[in-house]
């Protein structure tokens, strides 16, 4: 699987170890080239620098050949637009963006877009936490 992460923060850096164990090939579009530290076989994830245009810098990371995009930046703005690029001009099939900010969430919902919000699954998980406490 060809995967291409826009941002490089923890929640990425989370990801990274097990999709690498798993034979992904990661690309991760960031503008901080040292986000990532640890060394891995094969420039497995490759770090790509954007020059700053959105949508060049998904071309020089490899939008054209990848089968997954992830839009995990802190930019909810930069995450649904690039999202709406790889999903609407790329044609990746497995695009997914995270929005961070829950006011964003119902306006963004409206761009058929796969998001994802940790605000949301924080909140189920403490309220799943104390409707049925171990």
């Amino acid at each position: 699987m060809q995967l291409l992460i826009l941002g490089c923060n923890p929640l990425v850096h989370n990801l990274v170890p097990s999709l690498i164990q798993k034979d992904w090939k990661l690309t991760i579009l960031t503008s901080s080239l040292n986000c990532y530290n640890e060394v891995y076989p094969n420039d497995n994830p490759k770090i790509v620098e954007p020059n700053g245009i959105l949508i060049d810098g998904m071309t020089s990371a490899g939008i054209g050949v990848a089968d997954a995009f992830w839009a995990l930046s802190e930019d909810d703005n930069k995450n649904t637009m690039s999202a709406q690029i790889a999903k609407h001009i790329f044609n990746v099939p497995n695009v997914l963006c995270l929005v961070n900010h829950y006011e964003k969430l119902e306006v963004f919902r409206k761009l058929n877009l796969e998001l994802i919000s940790s605000t949301n699954i924080i909140a189920e998980n403490i309220l799943s936490t104390v409707e049925s406490p171990s």
